[in-house]
């Protein structure tokens, strides 16, 4: 990876552009009256790629994301619509205008209390769209699990830790998308490790941690991060 911090931002960029070009063409295969929206594209800021460490947030899927009243994902191909569709990602950063929602509370939570150890935070979703707002139907969703869109993402994102806010309810796709490396549920806070040695935490969805008074998993995590995160730092801060 190039040395200079605009070096790794383009590079990183031209990692993911040329994932989403690949497999753009299969996406718009998918059928037109299902309620699809936009495939989620991501596109980290500069600081992402800069930051002394990396963390990524994987939600369980957008709502509704890009559509805007129309069929979002059949509106335009090729290249200037995977950059349209980054931009969207760019321009929205961590939940612009809905900090007030659970995911982007929390989201936003892990951000500002982990800048402190110079970590930067950005988020993709185990699906990769949503129908109708929710997890597309088992055929949908098989063929997004087919692309391994979110796998091929992390390799390239090389975070320090991932996030998964999915609770549950999302054992299997879980499961699916990362194989062996992903474990059983056994309780509110599951650590395990992915491929590559990322570290990565698995927890319940931000919606019910605030309907069921549990929100101090959040505060939990943050701080597991920030021990982990610490040695690093110490490290850095020695030379």
């Amino acid at each position: 990876m190039p040395p200079d911090a605009e070096g790794r931002a383009t590079h990183g960029r031209d990692q993911l552009q040329r994932l989403y070009r690949e497999v753009l063409p299969r996406l718009l295969e998918l059928p037109r009256d299902r309620g699809l929206s936009a495939p989620h594209f991501i596109d980290p800021p500069e600081e992402f790629w800069t930051a002394r460490a990396r963390i990524v947030v994987v939600g369980q899927q957008t709502d509704g994301w890009g559509t805007e009243g129309k069929t979002a994902l059949h509106d335009g191909e090729g290249a200037g619509r995977v950059e349209d569709l980054m931009t969207s990602h760019r321009d929205f950063g961590l939940g612009v205008g809905l900090t007030r929602t659970p995911f982007w509370q929390a989201t936003n939570t892990l951000s500002n209390e982990l800048a402190t150890e110079g970590a930067a935070v950005t988020v993709s979703n185990l699906a990769k769209m949503d129908q109708d707002g929710k997890q597309p139907d088992t055929d949908i969703m098989d063929r997004l699990l087919e692309m391994r869109i979110l796998p091929r993402e992390l390799e390239i994102l090389r975070p320090d830790h991932v996030v998964f806010f999915v609770g549950p309810t999302r054992e299997s796709v879980l499961r699916e998308t990362f194989e062996e490396s992903a474990p059983a549920w056994e309780r509110p806070v599951v650590r395990f490790t992915l491929p590559g040695n990322v570290q990565a935490t698995w927890s319940y969805h931000p919606g019910y941690l605030r309907r069921s008074g549990k929100w101090s998993v959040v505060d939990g995590i943050v701080q597991a991060i920030r021990d982990e995160l610490e040695p690093t730092r110490q490290s850095a801060a020695g030379g």
